[in-house]
């Protein structure tokens, strides 16, 4: 079946009281509590989108698995459970994550030290040229300096701009239809309607639409050279 994506308060210390034991004096204190950082709701919702997803279908029969999921593994789930899973884990599709601005993001590669400290460098030898103009080198050196920083700034976008598309590209890799089985009827569906315990069938040349589980398979191959290379 799929699987998505899916403050102690602080107390004075007190002491306990004191055992007289013939000519010593025994005192046994409480330790202090422990203060636990105090978190935002937003702090709190992205720490719980970063926990990893308890997975271990790989590791049941398919009897147990569907025991699990409270699905059968011939009529799949009902219009119930399907509405009480998505509203519980949400939709089959990635999250996008914030996308900057191309433009701002070719300016940020000149906000690292080393293109700081060229440019400086190249404007202190403009300034050398503009006070004393009879040495030409200090006007060819700054040329030079501001050039490497142009092209390493912009070789530097490129490549992140790439990384950046490749990243894109995985959502390409998520297939838009899919064929579910509900209620003792076969449907096709769109594969972000998937939560959890549905039953999938697939046949040579499909993408899979989501973390299966295979229950029953044939000499089953999976094609990872898109991920691996």
């Amino acid at each position: 079946p799929p699987l998505q994506h899916c403050v102690d308060g602080q107390k004075d210390r007190t002491a306990a009281p004191r055992r007289a034991t013939g000519h010593t004096m025994e005192t046994k204190e409480t330790p202090p509590p422990v203060l636990k950082p105090q978190l935002s709701k937003k702090q709190l919702a992205k720490a719980q989108r970063r926990k990893d997803l308890p997975i271990d279908e790989h590791e049941l029969t398919p009897a147990d698995c569907c025991k699990k999921h409270e699905v059968d593994m011939q009529a799949g789930l009902t219009g119930s459970q399907v509405a009480a899973n998505r509203l519980k884990h949400g939709w089959n599709r990635l999250t996008p994550p914030k996308s900057t601005p191309g433009w701002l993001l070719y300016l940020l590669q000149y906000a690292n030290f080393f293109s700081i400290l060229l440019v400086a460098g190249g404007l202190l030898c403009f300034i050398a040229y503009g006070i004393d103009g009879s040495d030409v080198s200090n006007l060819y050196l700054g040329i030079i300096l501001e050039v490497v920083v142009f092209i390493t700034s912009t070789f530097s976008y490129v490549q992140e701009a790439k990384s950046n598309a490749i990243m894109l590209g995985f959502k390409n890799m998520v297939p838009k239809k899919c064929k579910v089985v509900r209620d003792g009827a076969t449907a096709i569906l769109d594969a972000a309607d998937l939560v959890p315990g549905d039953i999938v069938e697939y046949q040579e040349g499909d993408a899979v639409p989501a973390d299966l589980r295979a229950l029953e398979s044939h000499n089953l191959k999976v094609d990872n050279s898109s991920l691996t290379g």
